[in-house]
């Protein structure tokens, strides 16, 4: 146990293995693979320079069928497509959404509204007072006597 504690402390502590990490992070596969290939000659039963020579490459293969295949990821005319057909749903669904307004919810408003009215009429809503309903507008009685 304590040689793989101390060959775990030699990669680490070796600056190739530093160097190859940052080859690694910088993308830079082919340097990254060769430094960490270095290293795993260097220390053959340190498995953290093993799995980093595995993800290393498991890495770099990612980023080299990405580049090379068109089909990957969305670029020029298809992201535009992609684009064009969200702008497109989202209009779809904003035409959908004022229909519903206009052909559901307001007139329903609108008959609410004419059950809400006491004495309203199919006249347009006047009552046979006059347009006044009873208890409202002006009283008869003169200003300051209170009721």
């Amino acid at each position: 146990m304590d040689a793989a504690l101390g060959s775990q402390a030699g990669a680490t502590a070796d600056p190739h293995y530093w160097t190859a990490t940052e080859h690694a992070q910088a993308g830079r596969w082919e340097q990254a693979i060769q430094s960490f290939e270095e290293l795993a000659r260097a220390y053959p039963g340190d498995h953290l320079v093993q799995k980093a020579l595995r993800d290393t490459r498991f890495r770099a293969g990612l980023d080299e069928r990405t580049k090379s295949d068109p089909g990957a990821g969305l670029s020029g005319g298809g992201r535009c497509l992609f684009e064009l057909l969200l702008l497109l749903a989202i209009g779809v669904l904003a035409w959908q959404g004022v229909q519903v307004i206009k052909h559901q919810f307001v007139p329903a408003r609108a008959q609410a509204a004419r059950r809400a009215t006491p004495g309203a009429t199919a006249r347009g809503g006047q009552c046979a007072s006059g347009g006044r309903q009873p208890g409202r507008g002006r009283s008869a009685l003169p200003p300051g006597t209170g009721r």
